[in-house]
């Protein structure tokens, strides 16, 4: 089942109120708010329903296309026929406690920047930066991770989270160091090796299967005009 499990979801615990942003230093048109491990968490869902009988728990993963008769089965370890025809579809899923840094860019300061309600710079953004954290801090790549959030605004923010269970302490660091990170960022995704994404500026096992979201020319343009 871990092959079918969601990209991670913030599941947020904190209002916009209680969300203190903090400007960073020299790039005070991008913001950070740091949520200890239990103020949030991450959720992984499989994106496929299972069909699970409500008297003998016998379950199956359902598709679109199936036909099968559900109302035949037999009970789990007994090797007989369960008699019930109640069912209930359900997502099997998992939750994981850890540290959590929001960054998002002030639009007020920025200004008009035509791409901030593009989703292809954002994830662009988001694995760039994944990616460059390990080249300046001594932070391996398995240890962290991100999503795109859409926020109370319906506005795109980049969350960063600590990889492992009640968090590492990653993200604190993380924060402290974001303008050095921004900067090395932006050496890491000018450089002229492709069109949109390659494994010399962007692409990685890890973000491979973004391929499709990747257009390091949107980010190019942010840093060209902001940075």
């Amino acid at each position: 089942m871990g092959t079918d499990l969601s990209e991670p979801v913030l599941f947020d615990n904190v209002s916009i109120e209680d969300r203190h942003y903090l400007p960073v230093d020299g790039l005070n048109y991008v913001e950070s708010y740091f949520a200890a491990s239990g103020k949030g968490q991450i959720l992984y869902y499989t994106e496929s329903k299972y069909r699970i009988c409500k008297s003998c728990g016998f379950s199956e993963r359902t598709y679109k296309t199936d036909n099968q008769n559900w109302a035949q089965h037999i009970i789990p370890y007994r090797n007989i026929k369960c008699p019930s025809t109640a069912f209930e579809e359900l997502r099997f899923g998992t939750s994981k406690i850890t540290d959590i840094l929001y960054v998002r860019i002030n639009r007020t300061k920025i200004g008009i920047f035509q791409h901030l309600n593009d989703r292809k710079f954002w994830y662009t953004l988001l694995q760039l930066i994944l990616e460059t954290i390990p080249n300046i801090l001594n932070i391996e790549r398995n240890d962290i991770d991100g999503l795109i959030w859409t926020n109370e605004n319906l506005q795109y923010e980049m969350i960063l989270f600590d990889d492992v269970p009640n968090g590492a302490g990653h993200m604190k660091i993380v924060q402290q160091n974001l303008k050095a990170i921004f900067e090395e960022a932006q050496k890491r995704i000018v450089q002229d090796c492709c069109d949109r994404a390659c494994p010399k500026c962007l692409l990685t096992f890890c973000n491979q299967h973004y391929d499709d979201f990747l257009d390091k020319n949107l980010v190019i343009e942010f840093f060209h005009n902001y940075l």
